[in-house]
This record gives C-alpha cells, structure tokens and sequence, in this order.
C-alpha cells in the first residue's frame, strides 16, 4: 500500500513550489482518510475541517458557520463529505485557502452505486480538473505505488505551466 507520507509530501512540495492550491479526493473508509489526512496536516499551520465529526486535533467549523470563517485565510481545509455535504459551505472555505495549500475532500467508498453515470461523470471530472483523486482500493493494489502518483502530478505540472 502507497504510503501516505510519500504521496502527501511530494504534492504538498509541488503546491509550495508553484504557490498554488490543489483537490485532493480521498475515497476510502473513515480509517484510512484519517490516515492519510494525518500525513498531510503535519505539513500546514492552520488546517480546518469542515463537518461535524472530527477524530484530529485541529480546528473544526459546521457548515452552518461556515460564513464566520470568511476574511480568514487556512492553508489545508479538510471537507468531511462522507454523510453530508454542502456545497455553500465548501465555495466559502475554498477561497480561504492560500497558495501552496490544499482542499482534501473525504467521499465514501461508492460501493454498489459506483457504476452510476452520475459516479463515472463525478470521478472523470477529478481525474481531468487539476485534483489528486486516491481510492482506497487504488493504493492498495497498485503493483508499482509510484505510478498512479506519477500520472497525477505530470498532469498536475503540465496544466499550472500553462
């Protein structure tokens, strides 16, 4: 399995370098999203979460007050989207978040709906707009780790060059 501080670094690098931000998408069970969240809050200052139900120690913010966060700036915004999600609250935290920072989206494993159009369309709208896109499936039964990475940050690069 992909060790999450060697993806997480060298993402977190590349948005430094650039000074620019990036989505990151963690489809996987609570457990591991928690882990790999772990490896990249350790980099930030000021990392928030947004939802209800929080196992880290940061600041957290409900989506309904989410609007009191506005004129702030977070470098890493952590968006709990496993039971719900609210698409105000995450345009407001969104744009509080500064260069070289990073919006990680938490998603729950699609299961049996993953073959959805609605899922297909989501998923290649991540794989196409400048995200990170992990599935905890994915990272497990990577033969060579480095390769769905590699991928991601070579699109990445190539699109904030132009």
């Amino acid at each position: 399995m992909a060790k999450p501080l060697d993806y997480s670094t060298r993402i977190i690098t590349t948005l430094h370098r650039r000074h620019h931000r990036a989505l990151v998408v963690l489809e996987g069970d609570l457990d591991w999203q928690l882990s790999q969240v772990s490896s990249f809050i350790t980099h930030y200052a000021a990392p928030l979460w947004l939802g209800s139900q929080v196992q880290l120690d940061i600041d957290v913010v409900t989506a309904k007050k989410a609007k009191n966060w506005l004129g702030q700036e977070v470098d890493c915004l952590i968006v709990d989207a496993n039971c719900t999600f609210s698409p105000e609250a995450f345009g407001m935290l969104a744009g509080t978040v500064v260069g070289g920072g990073v919006v990680i989206l938490l998603v729950k494993p699609t299961g049996a709906d993953g073959d959805k159009p609605s899922w297909q369309w989501l998923r290649n709208q991540f794989t196409r707009n400048n995200c990170f896109y992990f599935q905890q499936s994915d990272l497990t039964l990577l033969a060579d780790e480095g390769v769905h990475l590699e991928r991601q940050l070579a699109h990445f690069e190539a699109i904030v060059m132009t």
